[in-house]
């Protein structure tokens, strides 16, 4: 389909840009994450991209609540500066690890059907 062809297309583009934000040294912050989520719904739901959403969700099948969308802005400024200071890493690091990824995830509420399961 159209749209499966654009999440491949977009998934590219946005390992692409953060490879480019990580050669660049540039920091990891909140507005990379709306950045790349921006790039990933590109053309497939370009209302909502590199925004957080505007009414809570549920995901079916999944055990995972996410959070109260009024919510979601402390909870990303949190995630940055949990990972920025309690974990010892500069503003500078991309040294992401996988877990921080998910919990990402968890704050923005994952609407696909990957295997994240979240």
């Amino acid at each position: 389909t159209l749209k499966e062809h654009l999440e491949v297309i977009n998934h590219q583009d946005a390992i692409l840009y953060i490879e480019d934000i990580v050669n660049k040294n540039e920091p990891f912050t909140e507005w990379q994450i709306k950045n790349m989520h921006r790039l990933i719904l590109k053309g497939i739901d370009d209302q909502n991209a590199g925004i957080y959403r505007t009414e809570n969700v549920m995901i079916s099948g999944a055990t995972h609540i996410p959070p109260d969308f009024l919510s979601i802005s402390g909870e990303m400024a949190g995630l940055i500066k949990w990972y920025q200071e309690d974990r010892g890493h500069t503003t500078k690091s991309w040294n992401v690890p996988i877990n921080l990824i998910f919990e990402i995830i968890k704050v923005i509420g994952c609407e696909c059907r990957c295997p994240c399961g979240l």
